[in-house]
């Protein structure tokens, strides 16, 4: 397996030719959405940041792992996944995508497109 150190000219172009032939499956974490900005300009919180907002609400007096799926699966078990989902819609529901990765995404065809994202930049970018 090439590593990003290690890519060549040539893995990229058939990394390339991969994509534009719709046969690249597309993996996207909460990174994508960096330059997202809701209506008071702030930027969308990455998973960490996430995980300390919502740990803030529901669990701030927990000790517990500060990354999003042990913060989720907490809150989750002692609470419910409908709070949960409504807690997190509430806050992401306000961002519009970027300009940036989001807005290049919908210009190619993908096999599959997986996304650990809570939110709907996503969908809104296409």
């Amino acid at each position: 397996m090439t590593t990003e150190a290690s890519l060549t000219i040539q893995d990229l172009r058939t990394i390339f030719k991969k994509i534009t032939e719709g046969k690249a499956i597309l993996f996207l974490g909460a990174g994508v959405n960096k330059g997202s900005k809701n209506s008071r300009g702030e930027d969308a919180p990455s998973g960490l940041e996430l995980a300390k907002i919502i740990k803030t609400h529901f669990l701030p007096t927990e000790e517990i792992p500060l990354d999003l799926p042990t913060v989720c699966a907490c809150v989750e078990a002692r609470e419910s996944r409908k709070a949960l989902d409504s807690f997190i819609y509430d806050i992401l529901i306000d961002y519009k995508p970027s300009e940036g990765v989001l807005s290049l995404i919908p210009k190619y065809t993908w096999k599959r497109v997986y996304t650990t994202n809570f939110d709907r930049l996503l969908i809104q970018a296409t």
